[in-house]
């Protein structure tokens, strides 16, 4: 397979195709379009997935298309083994063989027919597919249209819900509504967990208006809100109490009233909800009777002996109110009551009792409850501890309190997530977050464990880890990263949006040249994260303006990177508008002023380099047919070419792509007239300059603006005219009698001034400078006296 990798530096040897601008055009449209075509033509016809990359396509684990040489059976053996793996990576691949053998294998026999994935099978793997941070949306939708078509099998309810949490977890929520209301409509039998992860995410995103649609269309369905989605409905109302025009408890009060009518008011999740969410927003009173309702429970009931999950988190809850509000005398007392009743603590209220301390939480009171409680201290608790001395600012006590729970404990995602908190990279000890990230794997190694307990953690440990890193602005530590990613990828990680695009900034920026970002963006894409509009055109602005260690007067992308993330973005099915675009030609731009500053290129001498950059990615850009250049896009072009050294391109801009159409402005103009004036185009100027007299780029008054005589009268000056420049401050500008008259304009004096400034400043060239400078100064002085 060709690789972009592979493709010589052909900028360096440029000179050698020939020294002629038409040698060198038709050179780099030759070439860039033969590379574009063997690229396009190596790259799969399938549905792109979000781990293509345009330089070495990712392992796909070398899984043949439908074969007689292969049974069906074995390839719904390995779809099974893939399942129970649990590896979203291997399930897709395998299901899409297996699918594909099915489609082959028609009619269906009766053997055939026992190879058919099960229900459940299909389910369990919407299941998995579901689960993940950023799944797949259109592999689901294949999986429903193939239970559907290929494999006959109804949409269940089950179907549906899991579609809608797959858009959940993708953020698309008004999609996933959309979906919900089209099941009731096709009278689907849904039941309420269906909507709960759509209620969830509402909330998370505080979308008001998008959270009380999901509730009524659920009632419109005849569905009772569970304790879940009313628990979600305070977290929301909660959560906008930090608004101090929001009033909370008029907010809540109909609320509650709903809960109460359908019995869930004094449930143990409702309860925990309430007595935190009035703890947090700084109301201890109303907590407080919350917290009198929960021992009310308590009282209430003889055998605490096994508590379910929920009522667990309410005595967590109660425990960790008592200690913040009334001191540990009464956490005590509650959990001496509790205790009485068969309630056997875990180390989780030994961390609820922690939680409560906040910041006076340290090592000697969590050595004190665990002799006190009886239980031993877990993981959370000593992340409790780092944490605070994380947030005083002290990492050296952190790091003394990681080194002392490792020596009772093993490396955890939750200890390393605690420290990596800091985002600190170089640790008082001497040794690193990464050092830190190793130990947690030789003890997953050593556990046998190759998945973390806590997805979350995880996520969050591996963004503090990448950030903590871009921080340092070391390439060697590059390697590292892209290893982070890739156990990124194998753990079927991702990040949200907002945490893939700050991510993908920090790395890209900090990773010291242009291929290494475009590597490190392309395993951040390989993550299956869900890359937006927003994220694609990050990553290129990102790229159009990193600095990396080239020549200083040359720093520029390269346009076959910057390409390659426009292609995965309409490869995604987002549109790629001239804007995009733009964010390069304006970087080259930058460049060639450099150059021009640094007196490493001129008209006279262009910087080949950067000119053959600029044809390259004019090229590439031609081949989106499909993208309509604007003015400012061409004015754009047309300039970053006049200042590299490509006048004939320049012209060609003007020649055909903007006089003709009428689609030029005032600025076009003044970037041709620029462009002759320095490459000592005479001929071509005049020829614009009689266009523009002769065409519609006249002010109200219809007279030459006032911008274009200036430009014009620069452009006479670098063309070293002294005559014409005297012609035109007189005859053109017209007399003293004639500016004075009521027809002439009013900038025409101020014009008069600047023009005759512009003259009499130029540096003229020659053995007769000062004799051109002479006489254009007395015709300017004798301009100006008239006009006082």
């Amino acid at each position: 397979m060709y690789q972009l990798d592979e493709i010589p530096n052909e900028a360096h040897d440029t000179e050698a195709n020939g020294d002629s601008l038409a040698d060198l055009n038709e050179f780099w449209r030759i070439t860039s379009q033969r590379y574009y075509k063997q690229v396009q033509a190596s790259l799969p016809s399938l549905h792109p997935t979000r781990q293509f990359n345009i330089f070495s396509f990712f392992n796909r684990g070398g899984l043949p298309g439908p074969s007689n040489t292969q049974s069906l059976s074995s390839a719904h053996s390995a779809w099974i083994q893939a399942l129970n793996t649990g590896r979203v990576k291997d399930i897709k691949q395998t299901y899409t063989f297996l699918t594909n053998w099915l489609s082959s294998a028609s009619p269906l026999d009766a053997s055939t027919s026992t190879s058919l994935p099960s229900e459940n099978d299909i389910l369990r793997m919407l299941e998995i597919v579901a689960d993940t941070q950023n799944p797949d949306v259109g592999f689901i939708r294949t999986i429903l249209s193939h239970s559907s078509q290929v494999l006959g099998r109804p949409l269940t309810q089950n179907y549906y819900a899991l579609l809608a949490k797959a858009l959940v977890a993708c953020g698309d929520g008004q999609q996933a509504l959309f979906t919900l209301v089209d099941a009731a409509q096709r009278k689907v039998d849904l039941n309420a967990a269906a909507w709960e992860p759509l209620i969830a995410c509402y909330a998370q995103l505080q979308d008001r208006v998008g959270l009380h649609a999901a509730k009524e269309h659920m009632k419109a369905c005849g569905i009772v809100p569970t304790p879940v989605v009313y628990r979600h409905l305070l977290d929301f109302a909660f959560g906008e109490a930090i608004d101090p025009d929001v009033n909370t408890r008029e907010r809540l009060q109909p609320l509650k009233v709903e809960m109460e009518t359908n019995g869930v008011l004094t449930r143990p999740i409702i309860l925990s909800c309430l007595l935190n969410g009035y703890s947090g927003i700084g109301e201890p009173e109303e907590a407080t009777i919350w917290a009198r309702e929960i021992q009310k429970i308590i009282a209430a009931r003889s055998d605490w002996g096994e508590p379910e999950p929920e009522e667990l988190e309410m005595l967590e809850a109660l425990v960790t109110f008592m200690e913040r509000r009334f001191g540990g005398i009464h956490a005590t007392n509650t959990l001496t009551e509790l205790r009485s009743r068969g309630f056997v603590p875990s180390s989780s209220i030994l961390t609820a009792i922690l939680r409560g301390k906040g910041l006076n939480a340290n090592v000697e009171s969590l050595l004190a409850l665990q002799d006190e409680i009886g239980v031993a201290t877990g993981p959370d608790a000593w992340a409790i501890l780092i944490t605070n001395a994380v947030a005083k600012g002290d990492l050296p006590s952190a790091m003394g309190i990681y080194k002392q729970a490792t020596t009772v404990l093993p490396p955890s995602v939750v200890l390393c997530q605690a420290i990596s908190g800091a985002r600190k990279y170089m640790l008082p000890d001497g040794r690193t977050l990464y050092d830190i990230y190793q130990d947690l794997l030789l003890a997953e190694t050593a556990t046998l464990k190759s998945t973390p307990i806590s997805t979350t953690h995880m996520c969050k440990l591996y963004e503090d880890l990448l950030l903590a890193m871009a921080t340092q602005n070391d390439r060697l530590l590059v390697p590292k990263q892209l290893s982070l990613l890739v156990d990124m990828r194998n753990r079927s990680i991702s990040f949200d949006g907002p945490t893939t695009v700050a991510v993908l900034r920090q790395l890209m920026r900090s990773s010291g040249s242009y291929n290494a970002a475009y590597n490190l963006y392309s395993n951040v894409r390989s993550l299956g994260s869900g890359f937006t509009p927003a994220t694609y055109q990050e990553a290129l602005h990102t790229l159009a303006n990193m600095r990396a260690e080239r020549r200083a007067s040359a720093n520029f992308p390269p346009s076959r990177l910057f390409f390659s993330i426009v292609k995965d973005m309409s490869d995604d099915g987002f549109p790629v508008g001239v804007e995009t675009f733009s964010m390069l030609f304006a970087r080259l731009r930058q460049a060639a002023v450099r150059v021009q500053y640094s007196e490493l290129g001129t008209a006279e001498n262009p910087n080949h380099e950067l000119l053959a950059e600029v044809r390259r990615a004019h090229v590439l850009f031609r081949l989106y047919a499909a993208v309509t250049p604007d003015t400012n896009f061409l004015n754009l072009l047309m300039d970053t070419y006049s200042r590299t050294g490509g006048f004939s391109e320049a012209w060609s801009i003007w020649e055909e792509d903007l006089f003709p159409p009428k689609i030029h402005d005032g600025k076009s103009i003044s970037i041709i007239l620029d462009t002759c004036g320095h490459y000592g185009a005479t001929k071509e100027a005049f020829v614009v300059w009689k266009a523009i007299k002769e065409w519609e780029w006249r002010s109200p008054q219809n007279q030459i603006t006032p911008k274009l005589w200036e430009t014009w009268i620069e452009c006479l000056c670098r063309l070293d005219l002294v005559d014409d420049v005297r012609r035109t401050l007189v005859r053109e500008l017209g007399t003293p009698a004639t500016r004075a008259s009521s027809d002439a304009p009013a900038w025409r004096s101020h014009v008069t001034e600047r023009m005759a400034s512009i003259a009499v400043n130029f540096k003229w060239r020659g053995p007769a400078a000062e004799a051109k400078k002479a006489l254009v100064y007395d015709t300017a002085k004798r301009l100006l006296s008239d006009s006082d």
